[in-house]
């Protein structure tokens, strides 16, 4: 997200859902004999062709973002996003916290490659400090939202039904509710230096 944009979500590990969806399919799907109806010859061969039908197994990539999947998949968009805005005459920077897939611990990785050769400039963000990040009052806004919408609900729902309330809760945000949590960070910066590092609390987030 920007000033100027708000992008899709960008779903990790999707692939691995995908499959689990798909392999509780294909395991309903299991013929059952009818005796009646059914020689043994004939189910033997159904049930050969219902495991060949199986889904293919999926890398499994673990529960935290990787650097190449980060560089493949997410920075790119912004990339293009950053290219988009100097383009239009605007400045852009982008912000990055210490995730490890964003390659910050060295210059060699992927991530960092890729940003020197499309000349990307970081902003300085100091380290464990989501209250000078945006993002996390405009994840608050997408977690009320979940919850007005769906209350105790949320914890019944499968994975898809899940993914769905929250693009659905995502694209009801607007440019201008990002804004006013952009907006709020000069005073924000303000406290927190005013106060030490201590944490702050504002109208939206």
């Amino acid at each position: 997200m920007s000033w100027h944009h708000k992008s899709d979500l960008i779903f990790y590990n999707d692939g691995q859902w995908t499959h689990q969806h798909l392999l509780e399919i294909w395991k309903d799907q299991k013929p059952r004999r009818n005796r009646a109806k059914m020689s043994e010859q004939q189910f033997q061969q159904q049930l050969q062709e219902w495991q060949n039908a199986q889904p293919p197994e999926t890398q499994k990539q673990g529960n935290s973002m990787t650097q190449h999947y980060y560089s493949q998949c997410v920075l790119p968009q912004h990339i293009y996003h950053i290219r988009q805005q100097k383009n239009a005459g605007y400045p852009a920077v982008l912000m990055e916290d210490g995730d490890p897939s964003h390659g910050h611990r060295s210059i060699s990785n992927l991530p960092a490659q890729q940003r020197k050769e499309q000349f990307v400039q970081l902003h300085d963000h100091p380290p464990q400090s989501p209250d000078l990040n945006p993002i996390e009052g405009v994840w608050l806004l997408l977690n009320e939202l979940l919850r007005q919408q769906h209350g105790q609900d949320l914890h019944k729902m499968t994975y898809w039904q899940l993914r769905k309330a929250v693009e659905a809760c995502w694209a009801s945000i607007t440019v201008d509710q990002i804004r006013e949590r952009i907006k709020d960070l000069p005073r924000r910066c303000r406290y927190i230096s005013k106060c030490n590092g201590g944490r702050v609390k504002g109208e939206k987030w």
